[in-house]
C-alpha cells in the first residue's frame, strides 16, 4: 500500500509539471506571434512612409488575414485607437513622434521642409483559458526607424 500511495503522489507531481510546461510553451508561442505581427505592421509603416492613404486599410486587413481579432476598449496612454469603428481597437498607434537633429549646445534644429518622425505600434496579447477566461492582457510595443517626410492621417 505504501508504494501505491508513493507512486500516485509522484504521478501527480509529474502531471503538474507537465501542465506548467505546456502552459509556458503555449504562452511563449502566442507571445512570439504577437511580436511577429507587430514587426510586420512596423514594416508596412516603414515601406509606406507613414499611416495614411492605403496604409490605413492595409493594416487591419493584414491583421484579420493573420487571425488577429483581439480588440481592446481603449489605448490609454499608448496612442490612438485604430480602426475607429466603435467596436474597439485592433491596434494602437502613437506618432509621428518627431525626431530632431541637435546642434552642439543641445538645442533642436527645426527645419520646416523636412519632417522626420517615427511611430510606436502597440498590439495586445491575451492569455485566455477556456474555463477561467481572460487572465492577463499584455501590450506588445515596438517602434519604426525614423521616417523622412512622414505622412499621418487620423481620419
Amino acid at each position: 500500500m505504501k508504494t501505491a500511495i508513493g507512486g500516485t503522489w509522484i504521478l501527480g507531481l509529474v502531471m503538474v509539471f507537465m501542465l506548467i510546461f505546456v502552459a509556458y510553451l503555449a504562452v511563449s508561442l502566442n507571445y512570439s506571434r504577437a511580436f511577429q505581427l507587430n514587426s510586420s505592421i512596423i514594416s508596412i509603416l516603414e515601406v509606406n512612409e507613414g499611416h495614411c492613404g492605403t496604409t490605413r486599410d492595409l493594416i487591419p486587413e493584414f491583421l484579420h488575414a493573420n487571425g488577429y481579432t483581439l480588440r481592446v476598449n481603449s489605448c490609454g496612454r499608448r496612442g490612438e485607437c485604430f480602426p475607429q469603428d466603435g467596436q474597439g481597437c485592433l491596434y494602437c498607434l502613437e506618432g509621428p513622434l518627431m525626431v530632431y537633429r541637435y546642434d552642439r549646445q543641445g538645442q533642436p534644429i527645426i527645419t520646416s521642409n523636412i519632417q522626420t518622425g517615427y511611430f510606436r505600434v502597440t498590439l495586445f496579447f491575451r492569455f485566455d483559458l477556456p474555463v477561467i477566461g481572460n487572465i492577463f492582457t499584455f501590450p506588445v510595443s515596438s517602434r519604426t526607424r525614423p521616417i523622412h517626410h512622414v505622412c499621418w492621417d487620423r481620419q
